[in-house]
């Protein structure tokens, strides 16, 4: 009989038979709890595969970190940097770049040369300058009627330059130093402004444009110099001398913009092209006995159709030695708003003059001639087959000239 004692039973070993002391014992059957480092090992696995995991997570998560504070950074500067370059100008914004200096006052002086008074410092060259009428702080003596500011830059040479704003108390005057241009000039100043004048010289140093927008009172110009560039012009201009040999050429508007040219220019030479809707009053002045100069000096000049020329001059019988080609009619737009202009015209239709024109007058086309719109004019040597009309008092001269179309004296 096998006696098991309390003790094996509680050690979990089974008794050894007695009968069978010498044969061999049987394979144990391993229990897995016997194996102490197993399952130790399988959790020592799966914590390190999970921490690896945990790894990888937390290193595409900083990646993300990191992309997401750059685009923070980047589109906190490209806020900052737009809102520096936004100028707030009473009830306008005028955006500036890097490149547009705009006039601010602060220098409390009419100094161009005066760093406080411009947003980027002292104007340089290759940099747009903007002057907003509406935002002339300083000084009280920059904000009275006829104020007068200084550009004592010498040697400067900007891009563009642009008036804008408006202030009806103030008229901007600005004197001073050559100023040049290798842009243009832009005014859209309101019209109740009063106009602009440049009172120093302009040249431009390349193909260059005039322009003021429909509610402009125009500008004035002192002088304007533009070589052998050309200068396009668009709106009303008062300008006493030019100079150089490019093509000045008035474009065409969708209203009257009437422009006088005062002085006149012996040394300009280019030629002139007046387009629709422009009345152009070119001064011819008396130099000397029997010498006469215009305002367009030598230029030839062209009457596009629906532009106008008009002779101003002191004198009562001055002489026109440009050579003049008329392709139609004047402006276009119906009376009044035309005016009583028509394609050449004397002293601006306000009183009559007895004027030569010693070089070839042509007609491409029917003209109307004068200011009344009523007389035809009569000549047994008109060989042009358009009606050439004389719509006003004064008289016509023109000198029989080799190939001319009109020929009438």
């Amino acid at each position: 009989m096998l006696n098991v004692s309390m003790d094996d039973q509680m050690s979990g070993n089974e008794p050894v038979s007695q009968d069978n002391q010498n044969t061999s014992e049987p394979p144990k059957v391993t229990d897995e709890s016997s194996v102490p480092n197993q399952v130790p090992d399988e959790i020592h696995s799966a914590e390190t595969f999970a921490d690896s995991r945990l790894m990888k997570h937390s290193h595409w998560l900083v990646y993300l970190y990191i992309v997401a504070a750059l685009l923070v950074v980047a589109g906190a500067g490209l806020y900052a940097w737009r809102h520096k370059s936004t100028h707030k100008t009473g009830s306008s914004q005028v955006v500036a770049t890097s490149h547009t200096n705009v006039w601010t006052g602060q220098g409390n002086s009419t100094n161009w040369s005066n760093p406080k008074n411009w947003s980027l410092g002292l104007p340089r060259n290759n940099q747009n300058i903007e002057i907003n009428l509406s935002d002339i702080s300083g000084s009280s003596a920059q904000k009275q009627v006829n104020s007068t500011f200084n550009m004592d830059i010498n040697g400067l040479d900007i891009k563009n330059l642009t008036i804008t704003g408006n202030n009806p108390n103030l008229h901007y005057i600005l004197k001073g130093a050559p100023l040049n241009l290798s842009g243009g000039i832009y005014d859209t100043a309101s019209s109740t402004s009063p106009a602009v004048s440049l009172e120093l010289p302009i040249i431009f140093d390349a193909n260059s444009t005039v322009s003021m927008s429909p509610k402009s009172s125009g500008l004035n110009f002192s002088t304007l110099e533009f070589g052998s560039h050309q200068l396009n012009v668009a709106g009303v201009v008062n300008i006493n001398t030019i100079d150089g040999s490019g093509e000045l050429n008035f474009m065409a508007g969708t209203a009257v913009a009437e422009s006088t040219f005062s002085d006149p220019s012996a040394a300009f030479s280019g030629k002139v092209l007046i387009g629709a809707n422009n009345v152009v009053n070119m001064a011819v002045a008396q130099v000397a006995p029997n010498n006469y100069v215009s305002a367009f000096g030598s230029g030839s000049i062209s009457i596009e159709g629906g532009g106008s020329l008009s002779i101003v001059s002191s004198t009562s019988n001055p002489v026109i030695a440009n050579a003049i080609s008329i392709i139609g009619n004047g402006p276009f737009l119906p009376p009044p708003a035309r005016g009583n202009y028509g394609s050449l015209n004397l002293s601006a239709c306000s009183s009559n003059i007895d004027a030569t024109f010693t070089n070839q007058v042509s007609l491409a086309g029917n003209a109307d001639i004068g200011c009344t719109f009523s007389t035809p004019l009569n000549s047994a040597k008109n060989t042009t087959t358009a009606d050439f009309k004389q719509l006003s008092t004064g008289k016509y001269h023109v000198s029989e000239v080799p190939g001319s179309n009109v020929s009438i004296l």
